[in-house]
């Protein structure tokens, strides 16, 4: 994912991943020294990607992948545990597991479909022996 590096997290754009963001207030020197908890990431420094919704992947890959409910399940599930560390080691477990299971679905998927083929063919060549002959 472009967003996120692979990822699955950004660095919070309003305190650029301190967790403490600048308010807009001057000191008397004219310096915006005051800091308070972010509010955008609640002094995380981090966010979910909204690209890749946490599993790293490019668009082709996440759409595709997507079409699978089972998958979709765990990605909108993961969207709502929080980015903290905890939360981050939970997220990045749950995406392994849950990428390899939809890949692996979809590889079975590509080999039935492989499976039928092949299957066709044979009685298209039969069909047509029967014609010929």
């Amino acid at each position: 994912c472009p967003g996120c590096k692979g990822a699955g997290f950004q660095k919070c754009f309003r305190c650029d991943g301190t967790g403490m963001m600048k308010e807009g207030i001057y000191n008397a020197d004219g310096d915006w020294n005051r800091r308070v908890k972010c509010v955008e990431c609640k002094t995380v420094g981090v966010k979910h990607c909204k690209e890749c919704f946490n599993t790293g992947l490019q668009k082709p890959a996440l759409r595709k992948y997507l079409k699978d409910r089972k998958f979709q399940y765990v990605v909108t599930k993961m969207m709502e545990v929080e980015p903290d560390e905890q939360g981050r080691i939970k997220i990045n477990e749950q995406m392994k597991f849950a990428l390899a299971k939809v890949r692996a679905r979809f590889a079975e998927k590509q080999a039935e479909k492989a499976a039928q083929d092949a299957e066709e063919k044979e009685l298209d060549a039969a069909a047509e022996k029967v014609v010929i002959a």
